[in-house]
């Protein structure tokens, strides 16, 4: 059965059209634009908790987010929570506890915790989704092979329930937003998109790493 947010989940308008989430692409600093990707997907859990509870974040108004905004707040927050070091942008770890420094600061009541890739990672999806809480999902880089290619499938679903393949990434973060059966809705370059579990736990085993790869989960 699927288990999703309670609300809409963060839009920004952007020439006219509305996202789905923020992405670091739209972003006029070289470094954000290149590994910013855990740095947005905390953000927009941000905003879509401080929603939520109705505190925190106070610059940001109820509906759509004008880019300029949206971009001049993720700038600040890179600067002041989310460190990046390019190439390789930002760890779980580091993004984990910059997520609870904005979370205390901003007086969002709940706490990120950081797990590695595991089967443990997906009963704390769901129950984070029945709490109306988004979870970050990393998706390690190659390894030991760094030099390789091999990337986990994106898909969209079609009007007639078939899923497509529409992208696939590495070394990226994404916002889960939803849950069904096997499928994970998610939020990534602005983006809807849907990944496979099964997909994900053989690009772990077959590609990566446990370490490289995991879940930043929120509970109150």
């Amino acid at each position: 059965m699927p288990v999703c947010l309670k609300s809409e989940y963060v839009q920004v308008c952007k020439n006219g059209l509305l996202s789905y989430g923020g992405s670091q692409l739209w972003s006029d600093k070289p470094v954000i634009r290149k590994c910013g990707c855990g740095p947005v997907a905390a953000l927009d859990t941000a905003i879509y908790l401080s929603r939520a509870c109705g505190r925190g974040l106070e610059q940001i108004p109820d509906g759509p987010i004008p880019l300029s905004l949206y971009n001049s707040l993720l700038s600040r927050l890179c600067g002041k929570y989310f460190p990046l070091i390019p190439p390789f942008g930002i760890n779980p770890a580091v993004l984990c506890l910059g997520l609870n420094r904005l979370l205390h600061d901003e007086q969002i009541p709940r706490r990120a915790h950081v797990v590695p890739a595991s089967e443990k990672i997906w009963p704390r999806i769901e129950a984070g989704l029945r709490e109306d809480s988004p979870s970050l999902l990393a998706i390690g880089q190659n390894f030991p092979y760094v030099w390789q290619k091999n990337r986990l499938r994106f898909y969209r679903r079609l009007p007639d329930g078939r899923r497509v393949p529409a992208s696939s990434a590495k070394a990226h973060f994404v916002a889960v937003t939803g849950m069904e059966d096997d499928w994970l809705r998610i939020s990534s370059w602005g983006q809807a998109y849907e990944i496979s579990r099964l997909e994900f736990a053989a690009y772990v085993k077959e590609h990566s790493a446990n370490l490289l790869n995991g879940l930043i989960y929120l509970t109150y």
